[in-house]
């Protein structure tokens, strides 16, 4: 039984966009994603913050398009975020490194507290 395709949304809050990913965070849906994304580096001081709480799946096509928009993101004074992530994701997230080169909150609280108190 095929899964329904991945669904992703936008809001702001703050300085910061916020782009949820519910579904798959995969190399089948990656372009679309980038789609969502390209737009939002074009701020002149980009943050966006991804919100992986209802992500299934995460795979290295993804890892590899959040690790290139947080280089981006860097060069232009901004930067990316991840929170929500289940202990899945923040597993694999953590066992490769990633979590050294992009933050990770376990909540969107997390992130909140520590965008609010500019330590992000």
């Amino acid at each position: 039984m095929e899964q329904a395709p991945t669904k992703i949304s936008t809001e702001t809050w703050q300085n910061w966009d916020i782009v949820s990913i519910d579904g798959k965070f995969v190399i089948k849906y990656v372009t679309e994603i980038r789609k969502i994304l390209e737009p939002l580096k074009d701020k002149v001081t980009p943050h966006i913050a991804l919100n992986l709480g209802k992500t299934s799946h995460l795979d290295s096509s993804a890892m590899t398009l959040m690790l290139n928009f947080q280089s981006h993101l860097k060069e232009l004074n901004g930067g990316m975020v991840v929170f929500g992530a289940n202990d899945d994701i923040t597993g694999i997230i953590t066992i490769v490194g990633f979590d050294s080169f992009v933050p990770i909150f376990r909540t969107r609280e997390d992130f909140e507290r520590n965008a609010a108190a500019n330590k992000i």
